[in-house]
């Protein structure tokens, strides 16, 4: 093959030309390239992304719908049998006391009867209130136990005549009664027998309005 001048000029620019459209054509793909990959991650860390707010609404979901599990009423009664033994042991229980007392005169007789009433504050948000109420030939003590101001015990012990009689009234975290003890003679001046759960409506109706006339007198002894 003969070559002019002319073809061996344009030969090489002919080869320049070829060369650096190649050279474009591969940093235009590994542009692509690079661009493509950069998509892959962002797409990647999108799903990832959304996978921990779906876990995390999820979870928060969970939390709102799951519903509490109630405490047993034998798990409650431990619970307050460890507050009480805590108050009954607790150093100094009389230091921090408010205490009144209050004279009346049976309605019958004319004679003067002296009730009393106190509330005490002890550490770690426990309290006790306690009122002491007499009349002819019969007397009562009834002493509230508090934790956080929440009710979770109520001791009433008393006698009329030969009759003695002790209720233990205890109640769930929301103040409901959830068991009811009552302990009692034959009247014959003997001592107390054992506790036995009160399962019949009206006596425990006649309790519960006892432990609220307690309660009256108390705030009104203390004038609460």
């Amino acid at each position: 093959m003969r070559y002019t001048l002319k073809t061996i000029l344009i030969l090489p620019i002919i080869v320049i030309g070829c060369n650096f459209s190649s050279s474009k054509d591969n940093k235009e793909n590994e542009l692509l390239k690079k661009e493509i990959e950069l998509l892959k991650k962002e797409k990647e860390l999108s799903q990832h992304s959304n996978s921990d707010k779906k876990s995390d609404e999820s979870s928060v979901y969970n939390k709102k719908e799951a519903p509490e599990i109630k405490q047993s009423v034998g798990d409650r009664i431990i619970e307050i049998k460890a507050f009480y033994s805590k108050i009954q042991s607790a150093p100094n229980k009389e230091n921090n006391c408010i205490s009144a007392t209050e004279t009346r005169n049976d309605e019958l007789r004319g004679y003067p009867f002296k009730n009393t009433a106190k509330e005490c504050q002890l550490a770690d948000n426990y309290m006790y209130q306690q009122v002491k109420l007499k009349g002819w030939e019969w007397e009562e003590t009834t002493t509230f136990y508090y934790k956080e101001d929440q009710c979770f015990f109520v001791y009433l012990t008393g006698d009329a005549e030969a009759c003695g009689y002790d209720y233990r009234v205890y109640y769930d975290r929301e103040g409901e009664v959830i068991r009811v003890l009552l302990a009692e003679n034959d009247c014959d001046g003997d001592v107390i027998g054992s506790s036995i759960e009160v399962t019949d409506k009206k006596r425990k109706r006649e309790i519960l309005s006892s432990i609220a006339n307690s309660k009256k007198e108390f705030r009104t002894i203390l004038k609460h």
